[in-house]
């Protein structure tokens, strides 16, 4: 039988109690086997969230690390590339400035490129639909 814990509402006395989960909840001390300042006081189920512990937690970093041991060295290198490409590119970007020549765009195309980005998704498929005019 599962053990429950019950308060008592008028003198905040706490007890356990085994009870079947079939028992119904009570709703007066007199109910239970309690020892309380009022049999004719409410009680009322305590519930007590789970404790848990983990043990040897680790960083985001440590498990980053750990990741990049196993997946290799030239693996690791490949994603590095990868990734200072893309934030280049993003920079580049922001700055106005052309991905595929590194020189700085004309004013309309560096409008077009904000005017699309400030576009939610419907707005950009029927940019798309109709050719980008």
């Amino acid at each position: 039988m599962p053990i429950y814990d019950f308060e008592c509402c008028s003198c905040g006395l706490v007890q356990e109690v085994h009870r079947k989960f079939s028992d119904k909840l009570p709703e007066k001390a007199a109910e239970l086997d309690i020892i309380c300042c009022k049999k004719s006081s409410k009680v009322r189920q305590v519930f007590h969230p789970p404790s848990a512990h983990v043990e040897g937690s680790m960083s985001l970093g440590s498990l980053a690390e750990k990741n990049s041991k196993s997946l290799g060295a030239s693996r690791v290198k490949g994603f590095t590339e990868q990734y200072k490409t893309k934030k280049d590119n993003t920079i580049k970007l922001k700055e106005g400035m052309s991905v595929s020549e590194g020189k700085p765009l004309d004013k309309k195309t560096a409008d077009r490129i904000n005017k699309i980005n400030r576009m939610n998704n419907e707005q950009k498929r029927k940019f798309i639909q109709n050719g980008g005019a």
